[in-house]
C-alpha cells in the first residue's frame, strides 16, 4: 500500500470519526420508545466498528512510531466505546446476542464472508 493511500484513508476516517462525535453529541437523547434507542445503538455501534476496522488498516501499514501510537490510543479509545455501546445493547435486549440484519441490509453492507480460494502452482 502507498504512503498516499494511507494518509488519504486516515483523513477521511478522521472526517467519518468527527462527524459521528457531533451526530452522537447533538443526537437527540429522548426516544419514543425501547426500539428506536436500541436502533440508534446499533447503527452508532456499525459506524465505530467500520472506523476501528479502517484505523486498524492504517496502524497495520504505518510505519513511523510517534504516529502508530496515536492511532493505537485511538483503536483503544474506540474499542472501549464499542464495549460501552455493546454493555447498552445488551440492557435494551436482555441479551448477549445482537443481530445487525436489518441495518446492515439497510447500508448494503454484507454479513457473510466471503471464501477466499488460494490456489499454489507448482
Amino acid at each position: 500500500m502507498s504512503q498516499k493511500y494511507v494518509h488519504t484513508l486516515w483523513a477521511n476516517t478522521q472526517l467519518q470519526l468527527s462527524r459521528l462525535l457531533t451526530s452522537e453529541i447533538q443526537g437527540s437523547k429522548s426516544f419514543d420508545s425501547k426500539r428506536n434507542a436500541n436502533d440508534y445503538v446499533r447503527q452508532i455501534f456499525i459506524q465505530y466498528n467500520d472506523s476501528m476496522k479502517k484505523l486498524d488498516e492504517i496502524y497495520q501499514t504505518l510505519i513511523h512510531p510517534q504516529k502508530r501510537l496515536i492511532i493505537r490510543i485511538l483503536l483503544d479509545g474506540i474499542v472501549g466505546r464499542l464495549v460501552e455501546l455493546k454493555q447498552e445493547m445488551i440492557k435494551f435486549d436482555c441479551c448477549e446476542y445482537t443481530y445487525f440484519e436489518d441495518l446492515a441490509l439497510d447500508q448494503n453492507k454484507t454479513l457473510v464472508k466471503q471464501k477466499k480460494t488460494i490456489t499454489y502452482r507448482m
